[in-house]
């Protein structure tokens, strides 16, 4: 790998776990401001989440723009600011307007730190073969070129769940030591350092404007939602069926075990954290093993099996079975892990000619349908219960396997 691809790859892994640190930050800010501000949940997570979640996704739209004319620099540099910006205003909270006002950057910095990521990460996968070649679509090629961009994107991910586990540890150690909560945002800042530092030596336009042109990539210069063709879109529902799935999986977990099973609280976050487990080693599995041959089935089988056990764990159990054998099946689902790194690098490899708009348009409108699905399934959760209510991330678990397989099964007619 040569000296600019692989700074391309370590501002990739620091920019998305800087990306995912904050993320994951606001899950321990929320309990800490509802008590300081004296606000509600309700009101709070409003706030941090979908607030944060829809100016993310405005935030988000102008990314190509800023690329199209400022290359790498420009983009970093929009995210950066952005997280600086959420840090200057962090010193300034003192009630829900300047909490608020804050949740604008915060949510924009997440989304853009996360999208730029991936970006750098699917330009560092590449060889430096002849457009000619990098481009043919023959199945050899687009195998060889999937499987080394999977291999890296499923690594680039494992930097979520590092996030993920550094965040809450981090913010209760600076709890711990009475520092204000506002100073742990230089950690994530701290991240972004680097990435920002080397792109000073781009100027602008530098990235790949020209290179873009040199591929016939003209497509990233339309708007963002101009020209995207019934093939694109079904992409992106397949990813938006799987995250809003995977999200709500997740992060509903513990209150489904609570509710139904009659878990404590320790019990059920241990759970959770099993979910987590394996969903990270089975991205890890996925770098370790991939080699020179993309694997269609491990894009959807594992998340296909994966809403199963949930569905089978779901229906089969009865309410406050604590010690129901059941509860394991739950853990075990994380095996759906390999699917967004996977398919992304599929994607990105069958459309050469725009897969950095169709990328920035699936993280965009992901932001949107996670706003809004904590809001819905919350309401599905108090109105017909929790077995009825958490049916829901499987059941858009299965959509998105079954469309990833369709996908897949005629890829190489979408291929260009």
């Amino acid at each position: 790998m040569n000296p600019k691809r692989k700074t391309l790859v370590v501002s990739a892994f620091l920019l998305m776990l800087a990306s995912a640190f904050t993320d994951n930050l606001r899950a321990s800010l929320i309990p800490l401001l509802h008590n300081e501000l004296g606000m509600s949940f309700a009101h709070t997570g409003g706030l941090l989440l979908t607030v944060a979640g829809v100016a993310g996704a405005l935030f988000n739209t102008q990314l190509l723009r800023i690329e199209d004319h400022q290359g790498i620099r420009g983009i970093v540099f929009f995210a950066a600011s952005l997280m600086l910006l959420t840090a200057v205003l962090a010193i300034q909270v003192s009630g829900a307007a300047t909490l608020a006002l804050m949740s604008i950057p915060l949510g924009g910095a997440i989304t853009s730190l996360g999208t730029v990521s991936n970006l750098l990460m699917v330009m560092g996968s590449e060889t430096g073969e002849t457009p000619d070649r990098a481009h043919d679509t023959s199945t050899t090629t687009l195998d060889a070129r999937s499987a080394r961009r999977a291999k890296m994107l499923a690594g680039l991910h494992l930097m979520y769940g590092a996030g993920a586990l550094t965040a809450p540890a981090i913010a209760g150690l600076a709890f711990a030591k009475n520092l204000a909560w506002p100073w742990i945002f230089s950690v994530p800042l701290t991240l972004i350092a680097m990435p920002a530092i080397w792109s000073l030596r781009l100027g602008p336009g530098k990235q790949t404007s020209a290179t873009r042109l040199k591929n016939g990539e003209t497509s990233a210069r339309l708007p963002l939602w101009r020209g995207m063709s019934p093939a694109e879109w079904f992409v992106v529902a397949i990813f938006l069926a799987y995250v809003t799935g995977e999200v709500l999986a997740s992060m509903w977990m513990p209150s489904f075990l609570m509710d139904h099973f009659k878990l404590d609280f320790e019990h059920a976050n241990k759970t959770s954290a099993g979910f987590f487990l394996t969903f990270s080693v089975a991205r890890l599995l996925v770098v370790i093993f991939m080699r020179e041959r993309f694997h269609k089935p491990l894009v959807y089988f594992p998340l296909i099996l994966g809403a199963c056990l949930m569905i089978t764990g779901i229906v089969l159990s009865q309410p406050g079975k604590s010690s129901s054998g059941l509860v394991f099946l739950f853990p075990l689902a994380g095996i759906i892990g390999p699917f967004f790194p996977m398919m992304l690098a599929r994607v990105s490899t069958l459309y050469h000619e725009s897969w950095q708009r169709l990328t920035v348009v699936i993280l965009t409108t992901m932001q949107v349908a996670l706003a809004l699905s904590h809001v819905i399934l919350g309401a599905v959760f108090d109105e017909l219960g929790a077995q009825r209510a958490y049916l829901i991330p499987p059941a858009l678990l299965i959509i998105a396997g079954c469309g990833s397989f369709a996908f897949l099964k005629r890829s190489r007619a979408s291929s260009g």
